[in-house]
């Protein structure tokens, strides 16, 4: 069982989704396929792990909580991508969300700077390049699953949202 993660704020500052139809029961694949690519780029110190999350320690203790894939970067300790995949009716959603914990890191361990306007360029650069990477493999399997049950990925607007809108 893994060890619930709880999200210690309402805001996460870029995003990406898609509702892939007629792909319900095919989110484990998504996590495999994602896990596969992430593998293949070969990223030092990045790591990937399943957690069940909750909104917060109240929600998780009554249980409500979901499994995501949890990327993170030794080198970029104040963030955390969450990768998911979840029936919704006969669709499959699929999304990835950044949460920048930088505040919480400042405040406990004097680590990070605030986040972004404080970043040095390296840590900018770094970071765009983790989520990039985590950016792409989510696409790279949402595009694999949707071509496999007929879905026109096409038309699914493939940018992130947020201050980086990654294409």
């Amino acid at each position: 069982m893994a060890i619930p993660f709880y999200l210690t704020g309402k805001n996460h500052s870029e995003t990406w989704s898609v509702l892939i139809e007629e792909a319900n029961g095919r989110g484990q694949e998504i996590y495999s396929r994602v896990k596969e690519t992430m593998a293949r780029h070969k990223v030092p110190d990045l790591i990937i792990e399943d957690k069940d999350v909750a909104p917060d320690i109240i929600q998780g203790l009554k249980g409500n909580k979901r499994p995501y894939l949890m990327v993170r970067h030794d080198m970029l300790k104040g963030f955390r991508v969450l990768i998911g995949a979840s029936d919704y009716g006969n669709q499959l959603a699929v999304w990835w969300y950044m949460i920048p914990i930088a505040k919480i890191w400042k405040k406990r361990k004097g680590i990070l700077k605030n986040f972004p306007a404080e970043m040095d360029i390296f840590d900018q650069q770094d970071l765009t390049s983790f989520l990039t990477t985590v950016h792409h493999a989510v696409v790279k399997a949402s595009k694999e699953v949707s071509d496999s049950v007929g879905f026109d990925f096409s038309k699914v607007d493939q940018k992130s949202r947020g201050f980086l809108n990654i294409s």
